[in-house]
């Protein structure tokens, strides 16, 4: 004899997996489209961005560790934008306050900016961003699994109580 509880419990853990799925799915995809987006206008700007320079205004570490050049740069309009990156050490020690850098910034929106000497680290970047999102993918695949197979289970496992 079957109970009113089973078949609820039966459905209520699929939909509980299939609402992880969901979740998972939204947040984590929203966060690797945001990586690509940003990764995608960095590359853009390196690869055809307008050339000027800067001016390094401002070096410093913070209470984390994390090592920070501020520059200055003036674009073809003649407005002045200041940017602040984090950089790796070997990026930080041999530049001075004063000292003249090469850049590109996206005419369209200078806020879009990339010293030269962080090219290569912004063309790297990208592969960071395709390893975490084989990984979300691949959870995604199991998740959909393990939901498919619990469907299944009590598709078939209700088939064969009204059998017998």
């Amino acid at each position: 004899m079957r109970r009113a509880d089973d078949d609820q419990h039966n459905i209520l853990k699929p939909l509980i997996i299939f609402m992880g799925f969901l979740v998972f799915l939204v947040f984590y995809g929203s966060l690797l489209c945001g990586f690509w987006s940003s990764n995608l206008a960095m590359r853009s700007v390196v690869r055809d961005g307008t050339v000027t320079t800067a001016t390094l205004e401002t070096k410093y570490i913070d209470e984390n560790g994390h090592y920070w050049l501020q520059y200055r740069f003036t674009t073809e309009d003649s407005e002045t934008y200041v940017s602040v990156i984090d950089v790796a050490e070997a990026v930080y020690e041999p530049y001075q306050i004063g000292d003249v850098l090469d850049m590109r910034y996206a005419s369209d929106n200078p806020n879009y900016n990339a010293l030269d000497i962080l090219q290569d680290d912004i063309r790297q970047s990208g592969w960071g961003i395709l390893r975490m999102t084989s990984i979300v993918i691949g959870i995604i695949f199991v998740l959909g699994i393990a939901w498919m197979r619990h469907i299944d289970f009590v598709v078939i496992g209700r088939s064969l109580r009204h059998t017998h």
